[in-house]
């Protein structure tokens, strides 16, 4: 019989491979699961809850959960995790990039890789798959969910994305930019002109997933699947910005509490 130890550690969907520590062979034993910090329920101040991880323009998702009427919750431990049943669905939040290793590459270009973090957000994602709950991912989580459904990423845009399709890039850090955009997403965005902070993005869509929104350089801005949605841009920034737009992209979020279904 196969020791776990010797199985591949990019089997993202083994559900018998809990061992998911094994992912991260670049941390130490002791980086990726610290002492348990228990979650302390008493300040919420709604009923219903969304998992995630502290990532950023935290303060941005706090106001559009709360308008909506669900606390955020940052896990930081699994021992959190396996003791929070009460949740609807899972956010995972923009950041710095994703360990390479995730989608079978070397690192090139990616920066600021927080072993940790892709540790707890990789649970994340199995228990709201388990429990059939919405996932949605922002940036560094569009990327996220990529990876751990068998993705793989331009680790840098303007380094690698020409070679590959000889379309140049157009600028995507710092700044805002139109996307195209199907049908579906249309319903729940007030509009096309997004906002934009990364370097990395989609190359190989996941199998299942289809893409939702393209920029004209063909940067993939949005892939889903039923119960799962993955942006690169920022909505929860977006819906906050008294000054450059508009609180009705809160309509993104709430087409994600209610299951994200065509």
């Amino acid at each position: 019989m196969t020791n776990k130890r010797e199985r591949t550690i990019y089997n993202w969907e083994d559900e018998e491979d809990y061992y998911l520590p094994l992912w991260y062979s670049h941390l130490n034993n002791n980086e990726w699961e610290p002492e348990p910090e228990i979650f302390q329920k008493s300040f919420l101040s709604h009923d219903k809850n969304i998992l995630s991880f502290s990532g950023s323009m935290n303060d941005c998702f706090e106001i559009v959960f709360d308008v909506l009427g669900y606390n955020v919750i940052d896990i930081t431990t699994k021992q959190e995790l396996d003791q929070i049943n009460n949740y609807e669905g899972v956010i995972l939040k923009g950041g710095s990039d994703i360990s390479p290793k995730l989608y079978k590459e070397k690192n090139q270009y990616s920066n600021g890789i927080n072993g940790k973090r892709d540790f707890i957000e990789g649970l994340l994602i199995r228990k709201a798959l388990r429990d059939n709950k919405p996932i949605m991912g922002i940036c560094r989580g569009h990327q996220m969910i990529t990876a751990f459904f068998g993705g793989t990423l331009f680790q840098d845009i303007t380094k690698q994305k020409k070679k590959f399709d000889n379309i140049r890039p157009i600028a995507h850090r710092a700044t805002h930019h139109q996307i195209i955009a199907n049908n579906l997403l249309k319903k729940y965005i007030p509009h096309t002109f997004v906002n934009s902070y990364h370097h990395q993005a989609v190359k190989k869509v996941p199998d299942g997933f289809k893409v939702l929104a393209y920029a004209h350089d063909s940067v993939i801005e949005s892939i889903y699947k039923p119960g799962i949605l993955g942006v690169q841009f920022h909505p929860e920034a977006l819906a906050t910005d008294y000054y450059q737009s508009s609180f009705d992209w809160i309509q993104l979020f709430e087409w994600f509490v209610s299951g994200l279904q065509p």
